[in-house]
């Protein structure tokens, strides 16, 4: 009986003792950071009872600074706020009487000046599907400094008890020291009209007022996250105002719009919007978007640069040089099942279906994008490089593909100074200094001159040197073109545009066939029909159009459209009217 009693008693000891050593509080979702800025950033996490919250941190593993948020809570978030731009710090969290971290995570600071920086781009992911888990080990080996989600982050439904394990568990190392943004996804919004996805994210609403869509900068870029989630309907009509607004107040170089359903796509599943796109296309034309980035599609698609729902610059693929249009991307392929490719539109220049992340470096003046499959390996590839001085002097610069040569056209503003060009030519970027005019080129504002001595296929960089009234010259612009074919089914240049008079409509056939060329107002309402006559060969053609209606009468001032139809197709070409 002795023995037993001994043994009883040890027993409790050992239980007291358990007891004593167990912690109060335990981390049901680990931490994550959110809004981050030069000079702030916001830690969250959850625990599994409601307590205090507090974030250990500093510029080395000692710490020595803490913060923490008002009463307690079981969702918690404490906001940093006197950092320094671009700087690494260490932190850990504490809930109540339990330090939950070990302090061995870190995260950095946005920079305040322009910064080279990479992020990554994926959607439809949120099912802890095998495929999806090991895609989130590559992501976290890119060494991204932020993410960019397309939607579709949790199915089947957006529904609360799966954003821990189909979410934050999958991400944890990433999202604990760089922040990812997202938009809605139509599983997303399935459950309360997207409340849970919208309570367990942190996104800036200073501009826009709500999560559902916003906007930031980080370094040189401006990035926008619209809420599209329904196929064949047009978007928010106060999100479409506040979108115009947002992106004509910024003056970042880089404008990067993000959101679920796809305006162009591979045509396979849901393939592309044309409704989306009539809302949408005509705003991020005016303010010069440079990259949109979709899902819904599981898979993966680049577009050539469009503008006004036509491709253009595809002779630069895939190397572009101030492109004229916005490239669409859809990067759906983030762990949810594949879907198959189907038909591929004349816009696109790039399509697989398999898991993937893409990757887009973003310097001063060039962005690169790869997109990357799981085991490492790229598969697509492109870059865009902005010259910023080609818009001090010159309001327009191109070159058209010809077969008697590369043709140069450009148009200079009222107040220059230049009374002349000569036109340079170089096989790089970097050396373009092989002068092809003897003389300067007088006359303007419009300029042209044809390249006749290019190499048939091969690229040429080309830039100007344009001479003052005292023989000055200064060197400008940049463009790059080839002499030749194979032609392709776009539209071109539309020249003068705006006009006031007499527009010459361009386009470009890749076969023999009857073209039909139709004028439309902004409702959808034909007003005019242009018939080139007879039957047109491959390469560049042009239709012009006085600004007149079918009854004769010039049309009010406003936007209009040119339907270019090629047998079952069509491109289409925007045209602005003044008077």
């Amino acid at each position: 009986m002795k023995v037993r009693h001994i043994a009883a008693i040890v027993g409790i000891a050992l239980l007291l003792a358990e007891a004593r050593t167990a912690p109060a509080v335990n981390v049901l979702r680990y931490p994550s950071v959110w809004l981050q800025t030069p000079t702030s950033i916001t830690i969250a996490w959850q625990t599994d009872v409601s307590t205090t919250g507090k974030v250990l941190y500093g510029p080395t593993p000692t710490l020595g600074i803490e913060a923490s948020h008002a009463g307690t809570e079981t969702d918690h978030a404490v906001s940093l706020s006197g950092l320094t731009p671009s700087s690494v710090y260490h932190y850990r969290v504490v809930s109540g009487p339990d330090t939950l971290t070990t302090g061995g995570d870190t995260f950095r600071t946005a920079p305040a000046t322009d910064e080279s920086f990479r992020f990554v781009a994926f959607g439809d992911i949120g099912r802890a599907t095998p495929e999806q888990i090991e895609l989130a080990a590559r992501i976290d080996s890119l060494n991204a400094d932020l993410g960019i989600l397309t939607g579709d982050i949790i199915y089947e439904g957006g529904e609360a008890a799966n954003f821990t394990p189909q979410y934050f568990d999958i991400y944890r190392p990433t999202i604990a020291r760089i922040p990812f943004y997202s938009c809605l996804g139509n599983h997303d919004v399935v459950t309360a009209n997207g409340q849970p996805y919208l309570d367990a994210f942190y996104f800036p609403t200073t501009n826009s007022g709500t999560e559902r869509y916003y906007s930031f900068d980080y370094s040189n870029a401006h990035f926008v996250s619209l809420e599209v989630t329904l196929g064949d309907v047009a978007p928010n009509s106060a999100m479409l105002t506040w979108l115009a607004a947002d992106l004509a107040a910024t003056s970042k170089q880089w404008k990067i719009v993000f959101f679920h359903v796809p305006m162009y796509s591979n045509l396979g599943a849901h393939g592309d919007d044309p409704t989306i796109a009539a809302a949408l296309g005509p705003i991020f034309d005016m303010y010069g978007v440079d990259l949109v980035l979709q899902g819904h599609n599981h898979y993966y698609t680049r577009t050539y640069p469009i503008v006004a729902d036509a491709p253009v610059d595809q002779l630069q693929e895939p190397a572009y040089l101030n492109p004229r249009g916005t490239i669409y991307i859809v990067t759906g392929g983030g762990g949810r099942a594949l879907y198959s490719l189907a038909g591929s539109p004349v816009y696109e220049a790039y399509s697989l279906s398999a898991f993937h992340v893409t990757v887009v470096d973003v310097t001063a003046t060039t962005l690169g994008l790869q997109a990357i499959a799981r085991d490492g390996s790229v598969f697509d590839s492109m870059t865009l490089t902005k010259d910023s001085v080609t818009a001090v002097t010159l309001v327009e610069f191109f070159a058209d593909s010809e077969p008697e040569g590369v043709r140069l056209q450009w148009r200079v503003s009222a107040e220059s100074d230049a009374v002349g060009f000569h036109v340079y030519r170089g096989l790089t970027v970097a050396d373009v200094s092989t002068r092809l005019t003897t003389l300067p080129l007088i006359g303007g504002p419009d300029y042209a001159y044809t390249d006749e001595t290019a190499d048939l296929g091969r690229r040429f960089y080309y830039s100007l040197g344009a001479i003052d009234a005292q023989g000055h010259e200064e060197r400008m612009g940049l463009v790059a073109g080839s002499r030749g074919g194979p032609y392709q089914f776009a539209a071109m240049h539309t020249r003068p545009n705006p006009s006031d008079g007499l527009a010459e409509i361009g386009y470009t056939l890749d076969l023999e066939s009857d073209v039909r060329v139709s004028i439309y107002d902004v409702a959808g309402r034909i007003v005019r029909a242009l018939r080139p006559s007879g039957t047109l060969g491959p390469g560049p053609h042009t239709v012009r159009w006085d600004g007149k209606d079918r009854s004769g009468r010039l049309v009010p001032a406003g936007l209009y459209f040119a339907r270019i139809q090629s047998g079952h197709r069509s491109v289409w070409a925007r045209v602005l009217r003044v008077r």
